[in-house]
């Protein structure tokens, strides 16, 4: 399974977003389209459970 181009768009807009709101200490958004499938699933949730 593979994100598809639809997914990595919006992922790109979670991670600029949580940068911006402090939930992320980092913008992931320019690693989107080279990270795996397990490292954009970690990052989700991480942010998820800082969220809580």
């Amino acid at each position: 399974m593979s994100i598809t181009s639809t997914a990595k768009e919006d992922l790109k807009a979670l991670f600029k977003e949580a940068k911006t709101r402090g939930i992320l200490k980092i913008d992931h958004s320019d690693r989107v389209d080279r990270m795996s499938d397990g490292d954009a699933l970690g990052l989700l949730i991480s942010m998820v459970k800082r969220t809580l």
